[in-house]
């Protein structure tokens, strides 16, 4: 998937050339849904952007390996339903939940 990892870093370059990300400055940020198409991307906008404090992924699923995904963080990711209450208490505590 290198093809598709560099498009989406394209896309997410132009993104944040657009959008003020500066409240998440040095800000811890949580992405549910890592894995979906719109988490992929926030992902990469919060990798180029690169002054959050700290970015926890969390998706329902493991991604499969070379999943796009992956390239964009370096932070253990949380696998959790947050359908369920139970799931909710597991993410990591976070200034932004996205």
């Amino acid at each position: 998937m290198p093809n598709l990892t560099k498009t989406i870093l394209e896309d997410a370059s132009a993104v944040i050339s657009r959008v003020d990300l500066s409240p998440l400055a040095g800000k811890s940020v949580s992405v549910t849904g890592a894995t979906g198409v719109i988490g992929t991307y926030v992902l990469a906008c919060l990798a180029l952007y690169g002054k959050c404090k700290a970015v926890h992924p969390v998706a329902s699923k493991r991604p499969e390996p070379g999943h796009p995904a992956l390239e964009f963080t370096n932070r253990s990711w949380t696998y959790v339903d947050l359908a369920r209450p139970e799931g909710q208490a597991t993410i990591s505590p976070a200034e932004y939940l996205l």
